[in-house]
């Protein structure tokens, strides 16, 4: 390709590609990186008997799933990888339940509960003004990420270049249960309530 055929932008790019592994023009590289994460799950239940028709019971379980996730396959962490910043995934949830035995024949059994999840996914980039540093121009508001840069044509597709992870999604829910339970003669009678409130909050850059 003759020199004056390529933009500066793309010069600026080219300079920044790992070198082939092997000879040739084609499955020349092995990919670099890998997605690695630690997932590390936190139990803890309570129980207690306030009395012989008093019982409680409390059970809260935290997750988080700190990791890096690759990209193209270039290395983890360049910029034309598109990998994820190092991110955590955070979940949690936690139940209370509340026996009261009214009488040998009735049983209230309530339940309160939660649970939520934060998931953010952030391209290794964000912020550095890659598109001034590369000369591109005429963007408002741009993030500052690597340009995603993707080829087609040719017997084999070349790696792609840059990411677009760019959002954080935060869940949450409360949740209210309340049974009784009401054993007449030879018949079982339920009656309950339930309250549930799901807040959503989604960010996509």
């Amino acid at each position: 390709i003759p020199a004056s055929r390529i933009s500066t932008v793309s010069a600026a790019m080219a300079k920044m590609l790992v070198p082939a592994d092997l000879p040739g023009q084609q499955f020349n590289f092995y990919p670099r990186g890998g997605t690695i994460f630690d997932n590390r799950v936190t139990t803890i239940k309570v129980d207690h008997n306030f009395s012989q028709n008093h019982k409680l019971s409390l059970t809260t379980t935290l997750q988080t799933r700190p990791g890096d996730y690759s990209g193209n396959g270039w290395g983890l962490n360049l910029p034309i990888d598109g990998s994820q910043d190092p991110k955590n995934v955070q979940s949690f949830d936690a139940r209370v339940n509340y026996d009261y035995i009214i009488r040998p024949n009735l049983l209230n059994h309530l339940v309160l509960g939660g649970d939520g999840m934060n998931n953010k996914a952030l391209t290794v980039g964000l912020g550095q003004g890659w598109d001034a540093k590369l000369g591109i121009t005429g963007l408002p508001n741009d993030p500052g990420m690597f340009p995603v840069v993707n080829f087609s044509g040719g017997t084999a597709a070349p790696l792609a270049l840059g990411g677009s992870n760019y959002s954080n999604n935060v869940s949450s829910r409360v949740d209210l249960n309340d049974n009784l339970s009401w054993i007449l003669g030879r018949h079982t009678m339920k009656f309950g309530a339930n309250i549930n409130r799901e807040r959503y909050k989604d960010f996509e850059g």
